[in-house]
């Protein structure tokens, strides 16, 4: 009779597990929805062909990024998709791991314990891949990071090879009961006194865990998120400002280049600076993050500078232009300072 009480408590843990795990990736739906909205109004400023990725006439077409990229090139370069996406998946695999191991484990069969350690093992792929995807989104966007944040790589690293072993240890515990060479191994291993009941203990103790880091890493993406959605705005303020006063600008270091002598160290090092308008133009899309892609991140660049509607400023790393402006006014100053002395 004790021993039937014991199987109802653990099948009734096991049940809430599922519940909760159930409910906490209803909440990763209501995170979702809160997070497109935004993102969408970046792409809605955006003016777009988009080509779908199967049509293969566009490579016959005489156009440059970011007119001729396709949809997926567009949507799948850009690391805050990316991060949404598998930060999300992340969070999915988290809730859903004692989600289903806790329904499998409720049931109590015969075969509960190899469900669960196979359920398990099975997680630990897409929560890998979404790990992975996360952390390299997260340092494409260059979002600042606090306290434990930046040690989230090797955080993941640990987690993974942690939870790689507890699936591993526990589908050879699952084993023992249905296949001889797992009871050989197990024996062999010095482990052959456990079985599914230890299985069952381990599955408690880590589905408790991953519900609790769940719970912290969707509040965290919710903060990286935010994060990254409101430098952006900010961003994206400032350099509609800076083009307001872009041709004054560049006005007055056409007319200290011209009151400089031609030969002095001070005019090329001002014509250095201005780069004949030019800024420092990075990317973090992945279609214009390389060296290659300079000459497309210019024609981007003067597409803004001109203000053309529908120019997706959002692609241009804001920052690099506001610090070659900065370096620009500080070399016009030191040369203005020079002709009136």
């Amino acid at each position: 009779m004790d021993s039937a009480m014991s199987s109802s408590d653990q099948a009734t843990f096991f049940l809430n597990l599922a519940v909760i795990g159930a409910t906490l990736f209803g909440l990763t739906l209501v995170a979702l929805a809160s997070f497109l909205p935004e993102l969408m109004k970046r792409f809605e400023r955006s003016a777009l062909a988009a080509f779908p990725d199967r049509d293969q006439r566009r490579s016959s077409l005489s156009l440059s990024p970011p007119y001729s990229l396709s949809d997926r090139e567009l949507l799948d370069g850009d690391p805050l998709v990316i991060f949404i996406s598998h930060s999300i998946g992340v969070s999915w695999c988290l809730f859903c791991i004692p989600m289903a191991v806790g329904f499998s484990a409720a049931w109590m069969g015969r075969w509960s314990a190899l469900i669960c350690s196979l359920e398990f093992a099975l997680f630990w792929i897409p929560l890998f891949v979404s790990f992975q995807r996360r952390q390299e989104s997260i340092a494409k966007l260059q979002v600042y990071l606090t306290r434990e944040e930046r040690y989230w790589p090797a955080m993941t690293w640990i987690l993974m090879f942690s939870l790689a072993g507890v699936a591993a240890f526990t589908l050879l515990l699952s084993l023992k009961s249905h296949v001889k060479w797992a009871g050989g191994l197990s024996s062999s291993v010095g482990i052959g006194i456990l079985g599914d009941a230890s299985a069952f203990a381990i599955f408690k103790v880590v589905c408790v865990a991953l519900l609790l880091l769940g719970t912290y890493t969707l509040n965290k993406e919710i903060f990286v998120y935010f994060k990254v959605i409101t430098l952006g705005k900010v961003r994206s303020e400032w350099l509609a400002l800076f083009l307001q006063g872009y041709e004054n600008l560049g006005n007055d270091v056409n007319e200290v280049l011209a009151a400089l002598p031609r030969d002095s160290d001070l005019r090329r090092e001002l014509a250095d600076a201005w780069n004949l308008g030019v800024p420092d133009l990075k990317s973090s899309h992945d279609a214009f993050r390389s060296d290659d892609c300079a000459k497309y991140r210019k024609l981007l660049w003067d597409e803004l500078r001109k203000r053309i509607s529908g120019a997706p400023e959002w692609i241009l790393d804001v920052s690099e232009i506001a610090t070659w402006e900065g370096n620009l006014r500080k070399t016009l100053a030191k040369c203005k300072t020079n002709l009136s002395a």
